[in-house]
């Protein structure tokens, strides 16, 4: 029961996100628009995408903790040699691995639109870069501080790269004004 009331928050929250980050769908494109609606426009897009990040940033700091948590889970269960234990742990840790995944493809959709779908731009930004980012490590709290003074500005916005997948060169990702 606990798994799938689990599940169903999980998509309530990512449906709850794409909701945010993808405003624009709201939005009358038939109709020609002068540069007062243009830049309102922009303002509510890059809007949604800070609500959107910090919805993201609190879930994947969320699942990294639960993450931690069932792999200490399962380095017991082995240790006990319990097998059907072990076989459920394994069932969470890929829930939990698929989760990560969702809300990163989430913040790697608000990145594909601040480089405009342009892929040859989207394909430098990937390295290739194994392993995970520690979301909860002090330190990281100095790029969400940076990010939050980015997003301070409403025509600005800093995407942080190590909640997406793909953006693994440099901290962050900005648009502003000026790009």
């Amino acid at each position: 029961m606990k798994i799938a009331q689990e599940n169903e928050a999980f998509e309530v929250s990512a449906r709850d996100i794409f909701k945010d980050i993808s405003r624009y769908r709201e939005s009358d494109f038939s109709a020609e628009k002068d540069e007062h609606e243009i830049h309102d426009f922009h303002r509510s897009v890059l809007e949604g995408f800070k609500v959107g990040q910090k919805k993201i940033l609190l879930e994947l700091q969320q699942l990294q903790g639960r993450s931690k948590e069932t792999q200490q889970e399962l380095k017991i269960a082995r240790q006990k040699r319990n097998k059907e234990l072990v076989e459920e742990i394994l069932i969470k840790v890929k829930t939990i691995d698929y989760q990560e995944s969702i809300f990163k493809n989430l913040a790697d959709s608000v990145a594909w639109q601040m480089v405009n779908g342009e892929h040859y731009l989207y394909r430098r930004l990937y390295t290739g870069e194994e392993g995970v980012k520690d979301l909860l490590d002090k330190s990281f709290e100095y790029v969400i501080d940076f990010s939050d003074q980015v997003n301070a500005d409403p025509d600005a916005f800093c995407l942080i790269s190590d909640i997406t997948n793909n953006i693994q060169l440099g901290d962050c990702l900005i648009t502003d004004k000026k790009a």
